[in-house]
């Protein structure tokens, strides 16, 4: 056989075989073990009984940490809006002062009046700890959290101060919860991290379609949720693509382990029901859904969203046997790069940690959310629709990061009593779904179905 006759027989063989695999590949199922059925019935962690903090006195609902860089600023920009006229108290914090100054003087005169001022480093433990005791809440929008995040943690914690960030380091996550987890516990300070994003509209996205779930379906048990992102019009902050970084140096030079970037479980220390094998849920390679009926690819941002989702369900009740998968449709994928083909002029390839897109990305920006809970034997199911107006990397992030805090900062919008190393699921739930979808006049965000 010449050569010219071979490689065409082995084109054949190609063109043939290709089509086949490719199938196969996409109609390959979520990765899948069983599930002890212990699990089942596992009960959800004890909340100890201890006093709640004494937070009423304190100069400050609210200090907004961070609060000169780009998405810092559109959080600032948010709450002078949203507080404007109500009394309530709150402040910009960051190492400049003059920076702060220069941010509050451009706000709008009546938003910006009563608008503290909090100057404090995030390597100066001693000033931190004094910012902490003088409020209620503290949301951090200073990333990567790796580098500016940690003795703040440590100061709220230690002082009963409740915390939100917009934080999707996992690696990070997991060492405050071994740290900190219990100064958190003891103090009564509500911790939670990935309030933007990653996690909100996935985390409470999976709460809501599990209520419906046990509404439709009294005594069913939910097995299963996956989250599918049908709509994601926007662009990546500079923050989280500097947090992308910073994990896969950790792990490139060792400093966190592979084991660990491949484990589903990270943020659930020492947890005994495991039934997901796979971060993602979704499985590593393209494929159609048939739960769904989709066509698509894990989603990007799983890797962080998956992990809090799990952690939800180890802190409530019923749902340590509950596996979780998160993707996003090959068409939602085709639609952003049509969007964002509009602005690329203008897009930063490569947007720096305090630098964002054009203003036309944050205004038309927007996104959807497709959330299912699936019974033991898949013929019970139920569907939840999350949508939000904006841009999800800054202008949506911005406004979930501010409404969290306000929801921490008011003792009726949580969800359980006692501190800890939260989600926003466990520690608003439904009183977050509710200020979420009440903002903005109803416009910014929705659970729907």
């Amino acid at each position: 056989m010449s050569p010219d006759t071979m490689a065409s027989h082995w084109c054949r063989v190609v063109l043939l075989v290709l089509p086949v695999v490719l199938g196969a590949l996409l109609l390959l199922p979520r990765p899948w073990q069983p599930v002890p059925e212990e699990c089942w019935s596992a009960p959800a962690p004890a909340v100890p009984d201890l006093p709640e903090p004494a937070l009423a006195q304190r100069e400050y609902q609210v200090v907004l940490f961070g609060a000169t860089g780009f998405t810092g600023r559109l959080v600032a920009q948010y709450l002078s809006r949203r507080l404007a006229g109500t009394g309530i108290a709150w402040a910009v914090a960051g190492r400049s002062e003059g920076r702060l100054e220069k941010l509050v003087a451009s706000l709008p005169e009546a938003e910006a009046s009563g608008v503290g001022i909090v100057v404090a480093d995030a390597g100066d433990l001693e000033a931190l700890k004094a910012m902490a005791l003088r409020t209620t809440v503290v949301a951090s929008a200073a990333g990567p959290y790796t580098k500016y995040g940690s003795l703040l943690v440590q100061a709220a914690a230690e002082a009963g101060t409740h915390y939100a960030d917009l934080s999707g380091e996992f690696f990070w996550e997991r060492r405050m919860i071994d740290r900190f987890g219990d100064a958190a516990v003891q103090s009564g300070a509500k911790i939670v991290f990935s309030c933007g994003y990653d996690s909100i509209p996935f985390d409470l996205g999976a709460l809501m379609a599990l209520d419906k779930f046990r509404s439709a379906y009294p005594g069913g048990q939910p097995e299963q949720v996956v989250s599918v992102v049908r709509r994601s019009r926007g662009w990546l902050s500079g923050g989280t693509l500097s947090a992308i970084r910073e994990v896969g140096r950790q792990v490139y030079e060792g400093i966190e382990s592979l084991v660990d970037y491949r484990d589903p479980y990270l943020l659930v220390p020492n947890a005994t029901c495991r039934p997901d094998s796979d971060v993602s849920g979704w499985g590593p390679l393209p494929r159609f859904d048939l739960d769904t009926q989709t066509l698509g690819v894990q989603h990007f941002m799983a890797a962080i969203n998956a992990r809090v989702v799990r952690r939800s369900f180890s802190l409530l009740p019923g749902l340590a046997a509950c596996r979780y998968a998160e993707g996003m449709s090959l068409a939602s994928i085709v639609d952003a790069m049509r969007f964002l083909a509009g602005f690329w002029a203008d897009l930063p390839l490569a947007p720096q940690p305090g630098q964002g897109p054009p203003e036309g990305v944050l205004v038309h920006g927007e996104g959807r959310v497709e959330v299912f809970a699936l019974g033991r034997d898949r013929a019970q199911k139920s569907t939840v629709q999350v949508w939000f107006n904006g841009d999800m990397g800054y202008n949506c992030t911005s406004k979930m990061l501010a409404e969290a805090a306000l929801c921490l900062a008011d003792p009726s919008c949580h969800s359980r009593p006692g501190g800890g190393m939260l989600t926003p699921a466990s520690a608003m739930g439904h009183h977050l779904v509710e200020r979420l979808q009440q903002a903005e006049g109803g416009t910014f965000m929705g659970f729907e179905g």
